[in-house]
């Protein structure tokens, strides 16, 4: 996704990264993050790395992120998602921390469709579930 410059704007409904595989998230050194310009599924059995140096792998609505057991999530900064409002382009609720590493159990993070996201999971570190409030922020 290197070439993306941050952000993927073409619709893409899911994504898979299957076991033994490696996904790159991200542009190198880039502090800008990644955006995913529609709803997405991303469905980690390999192993997806985010590359940049900043910033937040941005979601909208109606997207999920799941890692199954034997996948895992690195990045060599504490990354979190960002749920934002595909109209407005602003953030909604508080941010859902990813961390540097996410493996040895499942995770998963839904978003509904009005921006609400539960996340639950057996890995390391995960909550069982987190609602977030479906109200824009400003921070964008």
């Amino acid at each position: 996704t290197a070439g993306l410059n941050g952000a993927l704007n073409f619709d893409i409904t899911s994504i898979t990264v299957a076991t033994g595989a490696t996904f790159q998230l991200g542009t190198p050194g880039a502090s800008t993050g990644f955006k995913f310009s529609s709803a997405v599924t991303l469905s980690i059995s390999g192993h997806m790395s985010f590359v940049g140096s900043g910033g937040y792998i941005r979601l909208p609505p109606g997207s999920d992120f799941n890692i199954t057991a034997g996948g895992a999530f690195s990045s060599a900064i504490s990354v979190s998602i960002e749920i934002f409002d595909l109209l407005t382009g602003l953030a909604i609720g508080p941010l859902q921390t990813l961390g540097t590493l996410i493996s040895g159990g499942t995770f998963t993070l839904s978003v509904s469709a009005s921006g609400s996201a539960t996340t639950a999971g057996t890995a390391a570190g995960v909550s069982s579930t987190t609602e977030m409030p479906a109200t824009p922020s400003i921070g964008g």
